[in-house]
């Protein structure tokens, strides 16, 4: 529908949402009466591969290992895939992110005693998830040593 200048869509339902991924997204949009490109950003806002990412990547018991040990990005780039392929892999074997893992005690006694680069390599997170720990925990940041 169109108002003024803005477009309004109509909402989406259950049975369209379901169909997103399990065909390629111009058979999708055809069959469902939407833009082929509204199909293809819907499907990516929820996390949904792409037909053809879908059936072209063979998940293996050693590919399924590298979950969780780097960020989806890092991961993505190194198995030449989508973040959604890890997003729903990661959904489908009930794995949370290594991101998103529990702090330990023991990790938590190792930051602000080192730069966050340094903590970021041992405890196999990112820099950023160390500074937001460090502020949480109320640590000033340790400037690295100049020599």
């Amino acid at each position: 529908m169109v108002y003024g200048s803005k477009v309004i869509s109509r909402p989406w339902t259950a049975r369209e949402l379901r169909m997103l991924g399990t065909g390629p997204d111009s058979e999708i949009a055809a069959a469902i009466g939407r833009n082929c490109g509204t199909v293809q950003v819907r499907r990516g806002l929820l996390g949904i591969p792409s037909f053809r990412e879908r059936n072209m990547f063979k998940w293996t018991p050693s590919k399924d290992r590298l979950l969780g040990t780097r960020s989806e990005a890092k991961l993505a780039r190194y198995l030449g895939v989508g973040r959604s392929i890890i997003r729903a892999r990661l959904k489908q074997l009930g794995v949370s992110s290594q991101l998103n893992r529990p702090w330990k005690p023991s990790e938590e006694k190792l930051i602000g005693t080192m730069p966050d680069k340094e903590a970021a390599r041992r405890l196999g997170r990112t820099i950023r998830s160390i500074g937001h720990r460090r502020r949480a925990l109320g640590i000033y940041n340790r400037p690295a040593s100049r020599r």
